[in-house]
């Protein structure tokens, strides 16, 4: 599968619910706020230095429910492990 970089992308309000996203390159400043990634699966997504931030995905995105992270766990069970379920809706901890 080849990889997409999305350095300094504005994603703002995209409309990526089921989008397969994997092994995706992104930059720091690229800008997930309001993007629907319901149910994306962003599976290996990194950026720079690192995986992309559970916690960035989490602040920026408008909804995460139902999307693989980078890390290959479900949000749900994400929130989960963290002790906390937010009924699918990112952002309002």
């Amino acid at each position: 599968m080849p990889r997409v970089n999305l350095y300094g992308a504005d994603l703002r309000g995209a409309n990526l619910a089921a989008a397969t996203l994997p092994s995706t390159e992104y930059h720091e400043d690229a800008n997930w706020k309001d993007a629907d990634l319901t149910g994306a699966d962003l599976t290996g997504a990194y950026g720079a230095y690192d995986v992309i931030s559970i916690q960035v995905l989490e602040e920026q995105a408008a909804f995460l429910e139902g999307a693989t992270m980078p890390n290959g766990q479900k949000y749900e069970d994400w929130l989960k492990s963290r002790g906390r379920m937010e009924g699918g809706e990112a952002g309002s901890s």
